[in-house]
C-alpha cells in the first residue's frame, strides 16, 4: 500500500511547482509538487478500502511518516490518522504516536491535524 502511494504521488509530481512549494513553506524536506487535493485524492485511493487494524493503522502512519523523502507522503500519514472511519483506533493509548507526528514534525499541518483530532474526540 505505501509503495503504491508513493508511486502514485510521483506519477503525479510537478517539478515545476515542487522547489516554489518547499520555499513557500520554508521547508527541508522536499516537494513532489503535487498539491493538496491531489493528495487527498491519491490518499482516500489508496487507503479508503483497506481492511486494516488498529495495529495496521498505526503502524501504516508511523512508517509513512518516518520514512517520508518528500513532503506529500506525510500528508498521507496525517490524512491517514484523520480518517473518520479509524476514529476508534484514536484513543489515549496513541499519544505516543501523537507526540512524535507533532514533535518530528514541527510544522503547523502536523500540530493543526493532532489539535482537531482532539477536540472532535
Amino acid at each position: 500500500m505505501i509503495e503504491r502511494l508513493g508511486a502514485q504521488m510521483a506519477a503525479a509530481a510537478n517539478p515545476a511547482k515542487a522547489a516554489g512549494m518547499q520555499a513557500y513553506m520554508k521547508s527541508t524536506m522536499p516537494y513532489h509538487g503535487v498539491n493538496l487535493p491531489a493528495v487527498r485524492s491519491i490518499s482516500r485511493k489508496a487507503f479508503d478500502r483497506s481492511a486494516m487494524s488498529c495495529a495496521e493503522w498505526r503502524a501504516t502512519i508511523l512508517e509513512l511518516w518516518r520514512s517520508a523523502r518528500y513532503r506529500e507522503e506525510r500528508y498521507a500519514a496525517l490524512f491517514l490518522l484523520g480518517l473518520k472511519r479509524r476514529r476508534a483506533c484514536l484513543t489515549p493509548k496513541q499519544m505516543p504516536m501523537l507526540e512524535e507526528l507533532i514533535v518530528t514534525g514541527a510544522w503547523w499541518a502536523a500540530t493543526r491535524v493532532t489539535t482537531r483530532l482532539g477536540s472532535a474526540a
